[in-house]
């Protein structure tokens, strides 16, 4: 059904003289009324990517292999997610670190490397979660498989 110019009501074909909502002469002055072919061929070439699927077995052993610097995160094209993980990992580095050193009484060097062994657990763990989480997408809205 046609739509009035004026009050963009629908309207019966028949009344191409006055609309008999608001009473405008000629509603369909100015507009067209010409159909569209459905049928036609949409070139798909123009939309084509070299996108590939994210894996679950891939962004799982980025997590163990480089879980801290959040590259999991860049891999599923979520930048702001992997830059907030790369912050908070080294923020938990640095407290823990500091706990261990000044509370502990333990070197730097040691203290270093249990803040390194608990953030590498702690990101194994989160890999597990993720990894076995359902309907999981990337930032491209894709999911993950």
């Amino acid at each position: 059904m046609p739509i009035c110019r004026n009050c963009k009501q629908r309207i019966q074909r028949f009344d191409k003289d006055r609309c008999p909502r608001c009473g405008i002469e000629h509603p369909f002055e100015g507009m067209s009324s010409d159909t569209i072919e459905i049928t036609t061929n949409i070139d798909t070439d123009k939309y084509a990517s070299d996108y590939r699927p994210c894996k679950k077995k891939q962004l799982l052993i980025w997590f163990l292999a480089m879980g801290f610097l959040g590259m999991p995160f860049f891999y599923i094209h979520k930048k702001k997610a992997g830059l907030i993980y790369l912050l908070c990992n080294l923020a938990l580095i640095a407290a823990i670190t500091l706990v261990f050193t000044f509370v502990v009484n333990l070197f730097v060097v040691y203290s270093l490397l249990i803040a390194l062994g608990v953030i590498y657990l702690l990101n194994a763990v989160v890999g597990a979660i993720i990894y076995y989480q359902p309907n999981l997408k990337d930032g491209n809205g894709e999911f993950i498989i």
